[in-house]
Order: C-alpha cells, then structure tokens, then sequence
C-alpha cells in the first residue's frame, strides 16, 4: 500500500474521530431551564427573552380534582411556584394555564391543542401564586377526562425602540406540565319538572 494511501486512510481515520468527538460533545443539546436562568440572571439576552426576564414554573396545581365541567357557581384554586431573576426582574411575572388534551381528526389522526383557561400574576413578586378563580372548564370541555394543565411564566418588559417609542416585549419561560382530570357533566336540576 503506498505511503499516500495509508496518509489518507489515517487523515479519515482522525478525522471521523473528531467527528464523532464533536457529536459527543452534545452541540445540538438544548441548554436546561436552569442554566437559562442562570445566563438570564447574568445579564444575557435570550432569543426573545430580554436580560432577567426568564422563569422557571417549579410547582403548579389547580383543586379541586375532578371539577365539574359547566359548574358555574364553582371555584378553584391554583397555585404555582416560580424561579425568577428576584428584584432584577423587569417586570411582574404571570403564570399562563392551559389544557392540553388530545383531539382526534378523521383525516390526520390524533394531534395536541392547547385551551386557554386563564392567567394569574406574581402581584407580590416574591415566586408564589395562589389565587381563586372562576371554574374553567365550561360546557365545551369533555367531562370525565385526563388532559394535561400546562402552566407557562410570561412577562412583558417595556423596550424603548431606536424611534423612541416604547413596545412591550413577551418572554415565555420555561413551563411546567402536571396531569388533571375534568369531573362529571354539572347538570341542572329543576324541582317539579319546571
């Protein structure tokens, strides 16, 4: 085998070692939730995030359990935990709660969809939500269910543009999803068939 030979063979031979090094290095890795809390704590701009402005939703539930679905006189209560950036925060952290559940259509099968319910804000800025609200699961959700409440941190941090106008820019953060499973149907019960 000639010397050039052999020289190519090595050169490949390295050079799909350091390929194969680069892809162990895990390049294409998304960084966590908590070393992009950290970088925006630092200071650094997040794709759209604006410095401080990322969060994390440690903790979330909505109770009762098994709320009825229609019920309008019913409460809940929800409560979420957030990691934030503290006094650099720009702006009040809310916590955005949507349902998530599967829906199946006839021609492409089974797919996600996100129902808004509602949104509550950090009023106390201090990482903890825990308000009562209005039952939202009105009569356009299945009763007897299992969906997924997906409970995502939000903030809108003013931006002055280069014009001098002032814009309000979003940041999501990262969410948290916990399982919930909707109640029977709330049906109304007339005395003497009124």
């Amino acid at each position: 085998m000639g010397a050039s030979r052999i020289a190519c063979r090595v050169l490949g031979a390295a050079l799909a070692g350091t390929l194969v090094s680069l892809a162990a290095c895990g390049d294409d890795a998304a960084p966590s939730p908590d070393a992009l809390l950290a970088k925006s704590c630092a200071g650094e701009r997040l794709d759209a995030c604006e410095p401080f402005a990322y969060a994390i939703v440690t903790a979330g539930s909505l109770a009762p359990e098994r709320l009825r679905v229609g019920d309008l006189v019913a409460d809940a209560r929800m409560q979420a935990t957030l990691r934030t950036c503290g006094a650099s925060s720009p702006a009040r952290h809310r916590v955005r709660v949507d349902a998530v559940t599967t829906v199946f259509a006839p021609d492409a099968g089974p797919s996600e969809r996100a129902f808004f319910l509602f949104e509550s804000e950090d009023t106390d800025g201090d990482g903890a939500i825990d308000v009562t609200v209005p039952n939202p699961f009105d009569t356009g959700f299945p009763p007897d269910t299992r969906l997924t409440l997906r409970f995502t941190p939000r903030v809108e941090v003013p931006v002055t543009l280069p014009d001098g106008t002032v814009t309000a820019r979003p940041c999501e953060g990262a969410a948290l999803s916990v399982p919930y499973t909707t109640g029977e149907r709330y049906v109304i019960v007339r005395d003497g068939g009124v």
